[in-house]
């Protein structure tokens, strides 16, 4: 009976001893747990710390800092819900700046006409210079700006070979379309057709002498004999004649 009694109390302590450390382990589990959540949770904050404090700045995988920059019109809203429109106008004029696109320039307003030029001429001046293409500045319909971007592209871009081009040539007028064209026609074979020029009307200066340039392609392409009557431009008149002549 002494025996059993042992047996059953060293049983009792076996359990309880198990259970003591059934728990302990449980309980280590658990704070190994907690530390990796909070470390988890601590990067979390550092890294939406650190992309607040630099503003929207990342860097990409060489290092460099790429600038992701907002411009936030609704919060031109003033507390009793007017439009402050000093504000959208700074928001506008920025955007349209940063990016050198000319849609932005239709945010602009109060004095909206003279705003719109201004931010229209500069962009289409800027951006077709940065781009190096005078396509940039037919995305206005105004034709003041139209001309001065042309002028502007031409001078900074073109003007020395442009004149030096003319000069050797012996070209009077639409020069710098004369150039574009030639350089287009130097890229031919000499046993090719001079129709079988591949001409980038995007490159070329003027409203009409691109609508031309287009429809010079398009209706050479479909041997239209009488398609010299369509074109409304002097330049690309006089090429169609001695073409077909």
């Amino acid at each position: 009976m002494d025996g059993e009694k042992y047996s059953k109390e060293k049983l009792s302590e076996m359990i309880v001893i198990a259970m003591v450390l059934g728990v302990t382990i449980l309980g280590v589990i658990l704070i190994i747990v907690d530390m990796n959540n909070s470390n988890n949770e601590m990067q979390k904050e550092d890294i939406q710390t650190n992309f607040e404090d630099n503003n929207g700045d990342i860097k990409n995988n060489l290092g460099n800092q790429v600038v992701e920059k907002e411009y936030k019109f609704d919060e031109c809203v003033r507390k009793d819900n007017t439009y402050d429109l000093d504000c959208n106008n700074e928001l506008a004029s920025k955007k349209a700046y940063d990016t050198l696109d000319i849609e932005y320039c239709q945010y602009l307003k109060q004095n909206e006409d003279f705003l719109v030029y201004e931010c229209e001429l500069e962009i289409s001046r800027s951006s077709s210079v940065e781009n190096d293409n005078i396509s940039y500045c037919y995305k206005t319909l105004n034709k003041d700006i139209i001309k001065n971007c042309e002028d502007n592209f031409v001078d900074i871009m073109y003007k020395d070979v442009i004149l030096r081009f003319c000069d050797e040539e012996n070209i009077d007028s639409d020069c710098y379309n004369s150039y574009v064209y030639n350089q287009a026609l130097s890229k031919i074979s000499p046993f090719e057709n001079v129709s079988s020029i591949k001409l980038d009307c995007s490159l070329i200066k003027g409203v009409d002498e691109r609508k031309d340039c287009k429809n010079f392609i398009k209706i050479r392409d479909k041997s239209k004999p009488d398609f010299c009557s369509e074109m409304s431009s002097d330049f690309f008149l006089k090429l169609c004649e001695e073409m077909i002549n």
